[in-house]
């Protein structure tokens, strides 16, 4: 058995494609009510009756599902398989998909939202463990490229949905009938991923307990930088547009298409970075990555430096978009990838689900907390926190590298 700390080489077999085209499906579907629910609260909260904020506990109870979710998995995966899980949380996800289209209040919403992001985050485990020790670091970015693909589907479903007479209700009904779709095709198809969580090993792993996992100076440094990556990505997307159109009078459209640009760059990056992750280092990529974020956060700092200058503090923030959407596109997918490099497989099951717990905090706390601080300290203050939190992501990314699992036999 490897000891704490020590690397397990595992040799991963080219799985077939169609199970590859299945886990490309599954991060889709996983986007959809991710990029659905922005799109049609206008529309919810008129039926609902309710503020324009009083979406917050749905928010709140879908990261905390998330969250628990993705902090249980090892024990999940390990107990049930890869397979099993995946079978299981999709169904899961249907139903909750289901109800959100028959729901007539904000209560019984914000518990599915706490039930939907306990699947999504079930499956996002299952399907980031089985991809960092099944898969090539290709596969990994253009899975959680697929991700950005079905976020900028949800909302185009939801545009289709209303133009052809519908509402929002036909919008989630049909991303239900997707997902249900999806769990009789990984009933089919279980048997095609690992049936215990072991990778692609015929050999089990040695398992770990949660508290020997956490004893790893890396796991608690690549915990934090996963807090901080999702921030800062988050952040960039959420705040942004009200920055331009509040602040500088840009035109809703307008303020709409920078945030357009600047998933796109995500996206497109990610697909990208998969033709050519092979050839590099995970460590290499994502380092050389977050010092591509610190650019172009800076670049949208100083763009709110230089506001007199009219058309070119547009430029500049469009351009910060792009790189900082560029630069941040292979940090998550590549991070997980290397997970079982940086603690050994034996501990990367429990840790790929702390990372990702970690993840759905930071997706939560740091949007909020810029969000208070715009209100105190002006708009024109997100640049400067976006560069911040980029750096403070490049000097955790130092530690987490420093800090990994030696390579051992």
């Amino acid at each position: 058995m490897a000891e704490p700390g020590q690397r397990l080489l595992v040799t991963a077999h080219p799985p077939r494609l169609a199970v590859l085209l299945l886990i490309y499906a599954a991060f889709v579907s996983m986007g959809l009510p991710d990029g659905i629910l922005g799109a049609a609260w206008p529309q919810m909260r008129a039926e609902l009756s309710v503020a324009l904020n009083d979406n917050w506990p749905m928010l709140a109870l879908g990261t905390c599902g998330s969250a628990l979710s993705n902090f249980l998995s090892g024990i999940a995966l390990r107990r049930l398989g890869v397979g099993r899980v995946l079978v299981l949380t999709t169904f899961l996800t249907a139903s909750v998909i289901f109800g959100y289209s028959v729901s007539g209040e904000l209560a019984v919403l914000s518990g599915l939202g706490f039930l939907l992001g306990l699947g999504n985050g079930a499956i996002d485990a299952g399907l980031n463990h089985f991809a960092s020790t099944s898969l090539s670091s290709r596969h990994m970015n253009w899975l959680h490229g697929f991700w950005g693909v079905g976020v900028s589907l949800g909302t185009l479903l939801l545009s289709a949905a209303v133009a052809l007479g519908g509402t929002w209700r036909t919008a989630y009904l049909l991303i239900a009938s997707v997902q249900l779709v999806l769990g009789v095709a990984f009933v089919l198809s279980r048997r095609a991923l690992p049936s215990a969580s072991h990778g692609a090993s015929e050999k089990p792993l040695p398992q770990f307990p949660f508290a020997a996992t956490l004893r790893l100076p890396a796991a608690w440094a690549s915990m934090a930088a996963f807090f901080v990556y999702c921030g800062l990505e988050c952040g960039s997307g959420l705040w942004i547009a009200s920055v331009l159109h509040d602040g500088r009078g840009f035109s809703t459209q307008a303020a709409a298409l920078m945030t357009t640009l600047y998933w796109a760059s995500l996206t497109v990056g990610r697909f990208l970075i998969g033709i050519v992750s092979q050839r590099m280092t995970a460590s290499r990529v994502v380092q050389s990555a977050a010092v591509g974020a610190v650019f172009g956060t800076a670049l949208i700092a100083t763009s709110s430096a230089l506001l007199e200058l009219g058309a070119l503090a547009g430029v500049l923030t469009a351009f910060g978009l792009l790189l900082t959407g560029l630069s941040l596109a292979p940090i998550f997918p590549m991070l997980m990838h290397d997970t079982p490099r940086s603690v050994g497989s034996s501990h990367a099951v429990n840790l790929i689900g702390f990372q990702g717990a970690a993840g759905q905090l930071g997706f939560t706390l740091l949007p909020i907390a810029i969000g208070t601080a715009l209100r105190v300290y002006g708009a024109e203050s997100l640049g400067v926190m976006l560069l911040a939190l980029a750096l403070l992501l490049v000097a955790l990314l130092s530690v987490r590298e420093r800090q990994a699992a030696p390579v051992t036999a």
